[in-house]
């Protein structure tokens, strides 16, 4: 499951804010399963030793979906890597890419793509996907098919090429910047951990008197809020919002260089995008803390022997509660605001600490099915019960949790400091 974060409302666009079709959904959802099917049955992952990595489509657009996906894997996969495709496709940059990645796009050889040690199928309209479900390197990626399959798959596609001994370094690496943290942070005893909701920017972060301040995703927008907080970690770890191909993506790790460059921060992502960054961006190599999510975990299970978080979709249990418990014993929460029952979306972000207009826009584009089979309202009911069910478990162990800001789920409500 993904870790989602929320866009301001607004920013209206059918695939992210239409009603939800929950039918529809379910019967792609079947789809998925039988297409699966067989990967599961024969336990296959992504082959070793790929060289070569081809893209078709079944479609009458073929050619925007191969142009797409062409720019997706350029983004996605190491440069070593032999990209075939059976036509050259346009120069032009699809609108919802990243500028910056337009200028990685490298020469694509014209051939049989279905020759290549991967095949990855860029659309997959109507019943022709069948036949290619049985062929084993074949991988779908259509960004219109279910769900996170487009995400997950080029963030799976992101570690071709990185062996053994390159993970061991990235473990290694993020064992030695956690334990820099550790120290730097010895003797905490309050963690103050900021969301990206409304009320994140109605309070004075001195206000809490807390040893660490941890930050999360799109509150790098706002330098002005990040110098006055002065966040000794920032976390993020959504596919699309953080690791994906788009503008807002783009623009998102624009800002997290420019705070890099002018701050002492440490960051923390999953670790399944540690090679992805650490490629792109070496200049964050030695700032970087990577963790696995696992799952059945408690939020005080991060340490310095284990770095492993609870595998949630939300930022909040997955990293940033981990962290607080791993470096502190009393946890402030600000900036949580929850859901409002009319809400046609994930929830509602601070207008101070997010990508708003064509930069959000851009991640409907470029991730149309990610949004279009989001139950809104599940996702929510299960954050609620999960993050109670988890701050009451730590809580019989010792922590103390109290929100700084009102907040809509019950979980925080009933832990306001004003309660």
């Amino acid at each position: 499951m993904p870790v989602v974060i929320a866009g301001v409302s607004g920013d209206s666009s059918p695939i992210a804010h239409g009603p939800r079709r929950r039918g529809a959904i379910a019967l792609r959802g079947l789809r998925y399963v039988v297409a699966q099917a067989p990967r599961r049955i024969a336990d296959l992952g992504i082959p070793d030793g790929v060289a070569s990595v081809g893209i078709v489509a079944d479609r009458h657009d073929a050619g925007t979906a191969i142009r797409d996906a062409v720019t997706r894997v350029a983004w996605a996969l190491d440069g070593r890597l032999r990209v075939i495709v059976s036509d050259t496709p346009s120069e032009r940059c699809p609108d919802w890419a990243d500028p910056e990645l337009c200028g990685l796009a490298r020469p694509v050889a014209i051939g049989d793509p279905n020759r290549a040690d991967l095949v990855l199928l860029a659309s997959a309209t109507g019943l022709r996907w069948m036949r290619r479900i049985v062929q084993r390197k074949v991988l779908i990626t259509d960004p219109n098919w279910y769900s996170e399959v487009e995400v997950d798959t080029y963030a799976a596609l992101s570690s071709l090429g990185v062996t053994s001994d390159d993970w061991d370094d990235i473990n290694a690496q993020s064992r030695s910047v956690f334990n820099r943290l550790r120290e730097r942070y010895s003797g905490t005893h309050r963690v103050a951990v900021f969301g990206t909701g409304p009320s994140m920017t109605s309070i004075d972060p001195a206000s809490i008197d807390a040893g660490l301040t941890i930050a999360c995703n799109s509150a790098v927008s706002n330098l002005e809020w990040i110098e006055r907080a002065r966040p000794g970690l920032i976390v993020f770890a959504d596919p699309v919002f953080h690791f994906g191909p788009s503008r807002y993506a783009g623009a998102f790790r624009q800002d997290l260089l420019r705070i890099a460059r002018i701050s002492d921060t440490t960051f923390a992502i999953p670790h399944r995008f540690a090679p992805l960054m650490m490629r792109r961006f070496p200049e964050l190599q030695d700032r970087l803390i990577a963790v696995r999510p696992q799952r059945g975990l408690e939020l005080d299970s991060l340490s310095r022997d284990q770095l492993r978080v609870p595998q949630t979709s939300n930022v909040l249990t997955l990293m940033m509660l981990p962290f607080s418990l791993a470096l502190g014993q009393e946890v402030v929460i600000a900036g949580c605001d929850g859901r409002k029952p009319d809400e046609k979306y994930f929830w509602r972000h601070s207008a101070q600490a997010q990508y708003g207009g064509s930069l959000m826009s851009s991640t409907f584009d470029a991730h149309p099915s990610f949004f279009r089979d989001r139950d809104y309202v599940a996702y929510y009911r299960a954050h609620c019960n999960q993050l109670e069910s988890m701050l009451s478990s730590a809580e019989e162990r010792g922590y103390r949790f109290t929100s700084a800001t009102p907040s809509a789920i019950p979980a925080l409500a009933r832990r306001d400091k004003g309660s």
